[in-house]
């Protein structure tokens, strides 16, 4: 069913739109820049104590030691397997690790 330009009431045709006008309203940084022109800063907060003995450790580290690992680290492979049975995911490796 088509419907024809010549069959709607006369009104309903309407008026094109008219052209774009910018909105000048000031942003919202600049009317919070006249309520207040001086920002918050944040405030420095000292490390936690469990994080103070790393702190001291990295400083006192060399900077060509920082990037190695630790000698004392032990170096394991992770485990691979199915936790809710038991059963090694990759069975092909048990022979290697023996």
């Amino acid at each position: 069913m088509e419907i024809a330009a010549t069959s709607l009431p006369a009104g309903v045709h309407g008026h094109a739109p008219g052209p774009a006008v910018p909105d000048l309203r000031p942003t919202a940084d600049a009317a919070a820049m006249v309520r207040d022109n001086i920002p918050n800063l944040p405030l420095p907060i000292p490390p936690t104590s469990d994080l103070q003995g790393a702190v001291s450790r990295s400083m006192a580290m060399a900077p060509d030691e920082a990037g190695k690992a630790r000698p004392d680290a032990p170096v394991k492979e992770p485990e691979r397997t199915l936790k809710p049975y038991g059963v090694t995911m990759l069975p092909h490796q048990d022979g290697k690790r023996g």
